[in-house]
Formats: C-alpha cells, structure tokens, sequence
C-alpha cells in the first residue's frame, strides 16, 4: 500500500514524506553481512567501504532498477538523505549496522580490485608477471525486510550491475 502512495505523490508531485515514513528513526534490528563482488569467477570484498542502507520506496527502487541495474545516471530524491545509513565494511567486507527500526530496505555496497596474471611475450622471451586494477567500483547490492528486534544477516548479493562503479549521486 505505501508502495502506491508513494507512487500516487510523486505523480502528483506531492511531498514524498510518506514514503520514508518511519524510516528516520532509531529501532532495534540488525543488519550484517560480508559485502563482496564476483568477477571471473572470485570473490573480492568490499574493503573499507561505504555500506549503505535506505529504505525501499518508489524513488529508492527507480535508483536501483535505472541506476544500478542498467547502468544510467540517476539523481536521487534530495530527501532520501535523511533516510540514509552507512557504516564503513573492514578489510574483509564485513559490517554490522544497528538500531535499524523495521522495515524494507536496499543494501548497497561496492568493491574494488588488483588481480595478476601471467603475459608470455611474443618471441617466447620468457613470462611477466603483471597486475591489471580494476579501478571502477563494482557495485552490488540486496534487498531485505527487517522485523522488529530482528537481525538479519546478508549471505547474498545482487553481481548484475555493470562494471560502471555507482552511476547515481546522492543527494
């Protein structure tokens, strides 16, 4: 139902108050995981970075499905950043965010890498080792919902964005 309320008011350009409803408060959930990107087959963590979690609502989906998804440049809803959390993930991508009232919402993170490989030179010279980075942000995401003093731990994410980093900018 506020799925469509939220469509209804932004339609017809109405606040969109209602759809962060309840969102901008202290609660006491949970939610951990260990955010990560595959690439090639490998995990790689999303060391150090920003962890974000907002609520899911008409304006939040329309940033993932334009933004991340399909790879668009999406300006996000000046609003959503009273809703906003984030957390900064340790060097294993591990990350704990507390006092999440109940709710649905997108987890959003991304991941950055070095990888080697072996070149062999044409006239059969010998091999060098080389290090390719990949220096775009991989982002990858997941969508929950939190009960009331639940805690949820995230074992998946979404690897269907492009290889773009984040196309869309806050606030």
């Amino acid at each position: 139902m506020r799925f469509f309320l939220c469509l209804l008011a932004g339609a017809l350009g109405m606040s969109a108050t209602l759809c962060y409803a309840g969102s901008d408060r202290s609660g006491r959930g949970t939610v951990t995981g260990r955010a990560y990107a595959i690439h090639r087959g490998a995990e790689h963590p999303a060391s150090k970075e920003t962890v974000e979690l907002i609520p899911v609502n008409a304006y939040t989906k329309e940033i993932v499905e334009r933004g991340l998804l399909a790879g668009r440049k999406v300006r996000a809803d000046p609003r959503l950043a009273g809703y906003q959390r984030f957390v900064t993930s340790d060097a294993n991508g591990n990350f704990v965010i507390r006092h999440v009232p109940a709710g649905e919402y997108f987890v959003i993170s991304a991941a950055e890498w070095s990888y080697q490989y072996d070149a062999t030179h044409s006239d059969n010279t010998g091999t060098d080792r080389l290090t390719t980075e990949f220096n775009k942000p991989k982002p990858v995401f997941t969508r929950i919902r939190l009960r009331a003093d639940e805690a949820v731990r995230i074992r998946q994410w979404n690897q269907n964005c492009p290889d773009i980093g984040f196309p869309f900018a806050h606030g």
